[in-house]
């Protein structure tokens, strides 16, 4: 991994692949100074990728399981449009499996 700073920011380049050992505690180092965020809870980091969409409709996350295992993302506002909700707020991602959340925007 190779990291650069110029100007008011920085560019990093990894050229390999890390997989989840490699990337959870690297990601935070490289992503909070530029002011980037999660959404997840902690405790599912690194084994669900989010990408958000928004429009006019609102906030779409997009969630994927990277696991070979069930994945359980507590606290997540929002109705669920593709998933499996679980007791008590919680999305239930299967092996795998995708969901997406729609947030309002307000």
């Amino acid at each position: 991994m190779t990291r650069r700073t110029t100007g008011g920011g920085s560019a990093a380049y990894v050229s390999t692949r890390l997989g989840v050992d490699g990337l959870v505690p690297l990601l935070p180092r490289l992503l909070e100074p530029a002011g980037v965020g999660s959404e997840l809870p902690v405790r599912v980091r690194g084994l669900v990728e989010t990408v958000v969409r928004r429009s006019p409709g609102g906030r779409f996350l997009f969630l994927v399981n990277r696991t070979d295992e069930p994945v359980t993302v507590p606290d997540l506002a929002g109705e669920v449009l593709v998933g499996n909700e679980g007791d008590h707020g919680t999305l239930v991602l299967p092996p795998r499996g995708v969901a997406v959340v729609r947030r309002s925007t307000a």
